[in-house]
């Protein structure tokens, strides 16, 4: 397994949480925001294998200078991660409104392009939306269902693969655990679309996260990593030494990302992250 922290393009505001339809979302879960040279610098300095890029537009960020900043420092791009897509921009799956679909979609499809200069993960979380007051859950699943679809047969010609990110009931109105992502999945049966799995919406989802997690084996491909309070790993109460067995049991061999605050500040969160991650994995 590789490690890595998620990082933005754009500088963020204070962490806390913020509104997102009608459900509440955290915000400033990226470390060295608006730093991307900085970012790169401490993640060599650190050992750690990759960056996560939480990036809203794909047109925001520089590709030459990404990939000049991935080859000066041989550090891999892990994911993208896509919620700035809907919490920043406002543009959701789930939408009634078809224009809305159509310009989430588009989105998606200048990540998956994006992505496939890394041979990296698109995340697929937030931007699914929520049930909105005009729509059944059943039509919103289906307008979901449709864009991903859309979004899958782009990936397939691109060689990438998107990551569903099952999401605590406090901020997602759609699947929670892993093994209603799971559902989904085997449901919607599509090539280029898994699974991400995060520990801290386990800690309050999943009641046998290490059953869910060997019954999903086949479907998981990119992890995050942050402890029950949000904080780097190692500062809460969760268990990694046991949920980084689980993964070397079921054969994972992707990234473990840190999406976790600046707390109290990037590096030395990083840090704790670093260190602590590395004891998960040496044990």
């Amino acid at each position: 397994m590789k490690t890595s922290f998620m990082t933005s393009n754009l500088k963020q505001g204070q962490c806390g949480v913020g509104l997102f339809g009608n459900l509440k979302v955290e915000r400033g879960l990226s470390l060295f925001s608006g730093e991307l040279k900085k970012a790169f610098s401490v993640a060599k300095e650190l050992k750690f294998d990759g960056i996560e890029i939480s990036l809203a537009d794909p047109e925001e960020i520089s590709l030459s200078e990404l990939k000049d900043l991935v080859d000066n420092y041989q550090i891999g791009i892990s994911a993208v991660a896509t919620g700035g897509v809907a919490v920043r921009d406002g543009l959701i799956f789930s939408s009634p409104e078809k224009s809305i679909r159509k310009a989430a979609i588009q989105r998606i499809k200048n990540h998956i392009d994006f992505a496939s200069h890394f041979n990296a993960i698109v995340v697929i979380g937030l931007i699914k939306g929520w049930i909105n007051s005009n729509s059944t859950y059943l039509q919103s699943e289906g307008y979901i269902i449709e864009c991903i679809k859309e979004c899958n047969e782009y990936a397939i010609e691109k060689g990438v693969f998107l990551a569903l990110e099952p999401i605590n009931r406090f901020q997602e109105d759609f699947f929670h655990s892993i093994l209603d992502c799971k559902a989904y999945l085997d449901k919607i049966q599509l090539s280029n679309v898994k699974m991400m799995i995060d520990s801290f919406h386990m800690n309050m989802e999943d009641s046998d996260m290490w059953g869910n997690m060997r019954q999903a084996r086949d479907y998981i491909i990119h992890v995050h990593y942050s402890d029950s309070n949000r904080l780097a790993p190692g500062m809460g109460h969760f268990d990694f030494m046991k949920m980084t067995q689980v993964l070397k049991d079921i054969g994972y061999h992707g990234y473990l990302s840190a999406e976790i605050p600046p707390i109290p500040d990037s590096y030395t969160a990083a840090k704790q992250a670093s260190d602590s991650m590395a004891l998960y994995l040496n044990q």
